[in-house]
């Protein structure tokens, strides 16, 4: 499933173990391809020189130590040196040419690399779309048991990308990543839950699904939390549940979240039987307003907060004036009209 609005960034690396620690630290710097698992491959390794550029910021100096290990047949270099490719980091971004070198990995049983290698065929990018050979190569992926490749084929099947539609196969596959740890289709089986496709509707089992991707700071899950206790979603409603799993959505990445922080402050704001909290609620919810007119995805939300930040501010100009004084100072500034 590709329900997530933004995914983590992280460096899809494969190698001995007492690397791999370093190799996410990366990941959180250089902003590469998001959301790839490790795998370890105990058949090649990243070569320490490698491991020193990377840990030292030399992307470039890394990216030529990987290159060379790469032609010399280590497959976990050349998974490495293609996330490099297809971010344009350290080298000059070519899609094409990171494909390639995923598709060597790929070819000689990186079980990371043939998941990879799957994403460009799915999604068009330095191949041309196809659905089924990424399916093939996604199937071979989680044959090996990587996790990630298992909700990814999963999705296929969900939708009928290069197969018969089929949600509830999708949904098992789905639910067999998440059981084994994936953050992504942990989302994604919550999101299945929550509106009963591919299986029972089940809010219980989506709360559960949620809050294991939320702990391992999913951005997308965090929100969906919110939105269920914001919304007394199959639990009693719980402003400061939802505030405080929107916040870490926030911190997540998640660009749906400030819209719905705007509107939880807002209905404190308005409430008349918390008319002594107004002013303590009025100045978060101008700030989270004024960021969903700006940024939230959908353009129906950014007219809305518009419309609720207008509201607030014939309450209270002055209230409005400090809040927009507050806004400019950090960069951000009233919505636009």
């Amino acid at each position: 499933m590709r329900f997530s609005d933004n995914q983590r960034a992280s460096v899809r690396a494969a190698g001995r173990r007492s690397r791999n620690v370093r190799l996410r630290r990366h990941a959180a710097i250089l902003g590469l391809c998001g959301g790839i698992a490790l795998a370890a491959a105990p058949a090649w390794a990243i070569p320490d020189a490698a491991t020193a550029a990377l840990d030292a910021g030399d992307l470039a100096g890394a990216a030529k130590i990987l290159e060379r290990a790469a032609n010399a047949g280590d497959a976990a270099s050349a998974n490495l040196l293609a996330d490099l490719y297809i971010a344009g980091a350290g080298v000059a971004q070519d899609p094409k040419r990171g494909c390639d070198l995923y598709q060597f990995a790929a070819e000689a049983g990186l079980a990371e690399a043939q998941h990879n290698l799957a994403t460009c065929f799915h999604d068009g990018r330095g191949r041309p779309q196809d659905y089924k050979a990424s399916l093939q190569w996604y199937g071979r992926a989680a044959a090996k048991d990587f996790a990630k490749a298992s909700c990814a084929s999963g999705t296929q099947f969900f939708y009928g990308q290069g197969v018969a539609e089929d949600k509830p196969r999708g949904f098992r596959l789905c639910l067999k990543g998440a059981k084994a740890g994936d953050a992504d289709a942990q989302t994604d089986v919550g999101q299945m839950y929550l509106v009963g496709l591919g299986t029972k509707q089940d809010y219980a089992a989506a709360r559960k699904w949620f809050r294991r991707a939320a702990d391992q700071d999913h951005g997308a899950a965090a929100y969906f939390l919110g939105l269920i206790y914001f919304q007394s979603i199959g639990v009693p409603q719980d402003l400061d549940e939802a505030r405080k799993w929107l916040l870490k959505a926030v911190a997540n990445g998640s660009r749906k979240a400030h819209f719905i922080l705007g509107n939880l402050f807002y209905a404190v704001a308005k409430d008349p039987a918390r008319a002594k909290q107004r002013r303590e609620m009025m100045m978060p919810a101008f700030f989270w307003l004024s960021l969903a007119a700006k940024i939230d995805p959908v353009a129906a939300n950014r007219e809305e907060a518009k419309a609720l930040y207008a509201e607030l501010a014939e309450l209270d100009p002055k209230l409005r004036d400090e809040a927009e004084r507050r806004l400019k100072s950090q960069g951000a500034g009233a919505p636009a009209d």
